[in-house]
């Protein structure tokens, strides 16, 4: 065993096989070890194979390049990992500029080392090969943990320390159906008039005149999706600020936070039936919705390879590489989904909420609109889909989708409203604001987000007109769990996009 170490580069196959398994574990629960069957990883391996075979069978006497081909193999798998940890670190090393001429130095002067040296690297590849099994070994150990333990030890979220599950459960108190429906980037009607001129005065008329609080000067905590949802059903704040532009990694661990919400795990506890209509992961629940930049796994294994980011940092510099009919037919296709999800939750949500359940419910569910792609006008009438992909003309875009969402947001709250076996606390919100400004000095207005809550019996004296999202649940449960959960301090968390 020892010989075969020291004289067959197995670490040529070997370092795919640990960079798909680490990226199964670091990406969970986007993907899963069954994803390591797609087409994608399986030509990765491949091509490991091939290249092994090479330098094993075909072309023995240049087997101390292997050194070099795993150099150039570590740039390539791992090159988004080492631009990030320079981008915290050294940032202006972080540049391509400077970075790829570096590595490029380094490469050249190995194949040097490598050609003027006779001497054996038996030793260098006995380490190398011992190196990666144990790495492999323990990513496998990782996956194995994760999948078992459902991604809960990834937690990104602040557990909070006067946050007690057990405490907040009452078996006397009145329990009514809660229905948390969410209206991705709807931005408040005090931005729409500064920044559009639009009086948004007929929505607003309208959840006051239906007896809810709307809080006028509500903001987000998080002007990306997945942390301000995870802000808001943990009831706290996230433990680790990204400090870098959110990527597929960094919108996963914000996933995480969502699929182990305490806000949930508390309604369990007091008999609720948890329903999800959303796009995120729920404790022992799947999401019935798809993120669609999500779905294409294929992208997502390939995301931190040298390639993939070089394509999404300077591919604009590239037209011909970013804009073929292919990237188009497929960015309209992913468009062509988001709009269909919306007809899918406003179906399901209606047909929720005209059942009768024995035990009060917890729904949760989530509208793509007015957030981009922008297939709306202001009738609902769908615009050609050449227009979908395009940024210009957000801004006027933006509003005509989102005065039709004016007439989706009406539509089920009178749904919602209709007598039921039980009383419904309604809650009607955004997870941020519009975030297309192209101004710096307008970021804050990012998190300006709607808020409007129903509670059937009309007594709002625990909520106040600057209230922050983070704080909704707190107020729902101390109203009627009667538990003893203190408010946090409103506060907003700007997350580089």
């Amino acid at each position: 065993m020892k010989k075969r170490l020291e004289n067959k580069p197995y670490f040529i196959i070997l370092i795919g096989v640990f960079y798909l398994l680490s990226l199964v574990n670091q990406y969970y629960p986007i993907l899963r070890v069954s994803d390591l069957t797609l087409p994608v990883a399986l030509l990765l391996i491949a091509i490991n194979v091939f290249l092994y075979i090479i330098f094993t069978f075909i072309f023995p006497k240049l087997l101390k390049y292997a050194l070099l081909l795993l150099y150039l193999q570590m740039v390539y798998f791992f090159y988004g990992s080492l631009q990030d940890f320079l981008k915290d670190n050294i940032n202006l090393l972080s540049r391509y500029r400077y970075l790829l001429p570096l590595l490029l130095g380094v490469g050249v002067i190995i194949w040097i080392a490598l050609k003027r040296s006779s001497a054996s690297f038996a030793k260098h590849f006995r380490y190398l090969n011992t190196l990666f099994i144990i790495l492999v070994v323990i990513e496998v150990v990782r996956s194995i943990t994760i999948t078992a333990t459902d991604g809960q030890s990834k937690l990104w979220f602040s557990q909070r320390k006067d946050l007690r599950i057990n405490t907040a459960i009452c078996d006397t108190c009145f329990k009514p159906d809660i229905y948390f429906v969410i209206f991705d980037g709807y931005t408040a009607s005090r931005t729409l008039k500064e920044y559009w001129n639009y009086d948004n005065n007929g929505l607003d008329s309208f959840f006051r005149q239906n007896g809810f609080y709307y809080a006028w000067h509500s903001r987000s905590n998080y002007n990306s999706t997945p942390y301000s949802i995870g802000s808001i059903l943990n009831m706290g704040y996230h433990a680790k600020r990204p400090n870098r532009k959110i990527d597929v990694v960094q919108f996963c661990k914000g996933i995480e936070s969502v699929q182990t919400n305490s806000v949930c795990k508390i309604l369990e506890k007091n008999n609720y039936k948890i329903i999800n209509q959303s796009c995120f992961p729920l404790p022992n629940q799947k999401a019935p919705l798809t993120i669609t930049y999500l779905t294409r796994k294929e992208r997502i294994l390939l995301a931190q390879t040298l390639w993939s980011r070089a394509m999404v940092d300077i591919g604009w510099n590239f037209p011909f590489l970013n804009r073929s009919s292919g990237h188009v037919a497929a960015q309209i296709a992913r468009a062509k989904s988001n709009r269909l999800q919306v007809t899918k939750a406003y179906d399901s949500l209606l047909k929720i909420s005209a059942q009768h359940y024995q035990q009060p419910v917890f729904v949760y569910a989530h509208f793509f609109v007015p957030h981009d792609p922008y297939f709306y006008d202001s009738t609902g009438k769908i615009t050609p889909d050449s227009t979908w992909i395009h940024s210009r003309n957000a801004k006027e875009r933006y509003l005509s989708q989102l005065k039709y969402t004016n007439t989706i947001i009406k539509d089920v709250v009178t749904h919602l409203k209709k007598e039921g076996n039980r009383p419904r606390v309604l809650i009607i919100q955004s997870d941020h604001g519009f975030r297309t400004y192209g101004n710096v000095a307008l970021r804050p207005l990012e998190f300006n987000n709607l808020n409007a809550i129903y509670f059937p019996d009309k007594d709002y004296a625990q909520l106040y007109d600057s209230i922050t999202s983070v704080n909704t649940f707190p107020v729902v449960f101390r109203k009627y769990l009667h538990a003893p959960i203190p408010l946090l301090k409103d506060s907003t968390i700007f997350l580089i996009k």
